[in-house]
């Protein structure tokens, strides 16, 4: 009835013409989190104080942006700071399966230069993770880890 009513006075009921995109369900989805304070995820972002900024709160604003910083299916928006506001400084776009390595629970450790998640730095160097973790948590430094291999 309410699409009849619509038509009947000149108005098709559309509002952006994107629901049928996966990015609006990105967009979607980022605003959940950030606001509904009954999404299980609101406890790990709105909670948290993280927004999103205000230009983005616009639709196709937030769809230009994803478009002209290299967004295609597949990728998943990505904050740099994991405790920055989802704003176009402070997100770009990775595979999936990054996105899963870039959480707080990852533990990252600097050596020759080399940025690597603990799980990546014992695959990279053969080494044992529970016992490389051990070690570290003992308070071995990676150098000395490294030493005596």
């Amino acid at each position: 009835l309410k699409k009849e009513i619509a038509r009947e006075m000149g108005k098709s009921g559309k509002t952006h013409g994107l629901s049928k995109y996966k990015l609006y369900d990105v967009h979607r989805q980022m605003l959940r989190r950030c606001y509904n304070k009954k999404s299980k995820d609101y406890i790990l972002y709105g909670a948290r104080g993280i927004r999103v900024c205000k230009d983005w709160h616009n639709i196709k604003l937030f769809f230009k942006w994803a478009k002209e910083s290299g967004y295609r299916e597949g990728l998943t928006i990505e904050r740099i700071s994991s405790n920055g506001n989802y704003s176009p400084k402070n997100c770009t776009w990775i595979a999936n399966e990054l996105q899963a390595k870039n959480t707080r629970r990852i533990r990252w450790i600097e050596y020759n230069g080399e940025r690597l998640s603990c799980s990546d730095f014992c695959i990279k160097y053969n080494l044992k993770y529970r016992s490389f973790m051990s070690s570290l948590n003992y308070g071995n430094s990676i150098e000395k880890i490294m030493r005596n291999k």
